[in-house]
């Protein structure tokens, strides 16, 4: 039932994540791009992430589907509970690494 939870709510956990990479960053005074671009890109990672995983969500159900001739009924769960916020998190974690080595434009942190 942890690991349930975990995954579920791991999309989360990865923005705790990055408001403690934002926090060292500003505690630090290292020069960042602005935390709106952090945003943006979490955001449009997450949405990639969860969006791939999807695509190939399906396309491992129908394969499985004609291959064995079984149903692949819970791979919807499995993408709800899963795949789908597990792959946010990555695409969101992704996103603060991107964000971390980008170079800033323009003035510090916001």
């Amino acid at each position: 039932m942890l690991l349930l939870r975990t995954m579920f709510f791991s999309p989360v956990i990865a923005i705790f994540i990055a408001c403690g990479v934002v926090a060292f960053a500003r505690w630090t005074n290292r020069l960042k791009p602005k935390v709106s671009a952090l945003a943006m890109l979490s955001f449009l990672f997450a949405v990639a992430g969860a969006a791939l995983s999807l695509i190939l969500t399906l396309v491992w159900m129908s394969y499985y589907e004609k291959t064995t001739g079984y149903s692949a009924g819970n791979g919807p769960i499995g993408w709800i509970f899963f795949y789908g916020p597990s792959s946010a998190a990555l695409g969101q974690l992704l996103a603060l690494g991107v964000w971390w080595f980008k170079k800033p434009i323009g003035g510090n942190l916001d």
